[in-house]
């Protein structure tokens, strides 16, 4: 269910901007959290990997070095019942066109 849920907003958030393709490294890193099964965090990690960068999010074709490069460090800080507590930091290079420059763009 949490897994849905953090899928679900992330879609959301990606359905209202425009779209490229994406090279995108997830970690999740729910160190702070004890007494938790870690391999939930380790399924959603691949989850939202495998999501982000399989999924074509137009009808272009880009070719890997014109991907988006980004990384998603997510801290997962506190556990309630059913609900979880994180923060999420993005970070992502998109490459400018015609040059072999990067554009730095953080969230």
């Amino acid at each position: 269910m949490k897994q849905f849920v953090l899928i679900m907003s992330f879609l959301l958030f990606a359905g209202l901007t425009s779209a490229q393709e994406l090279n995108c490294t997830v970690q999740i890193n729910s160190d702070q959290v004890q007494g938790t099964n870690k391999s939930v965090f380790n399924t959603l990690q691949k989850s939202i990997s495998e999501l982000i960068n399989n999924r074509k999010w137009t009808e272009l074709t880009f070719a890997n070095s014109e991907r988006i490069e980004c990384s998603m460090n997510i801290v997962v800080k506190r556990v309630d019942g059913d609900a979880f507590t994180a923060e999420i930091q993005i970070q992502s290079r998109r490459p400018i066109f015609n040059s072999t420059y990067n554009n730095l763009l953080r969230f």
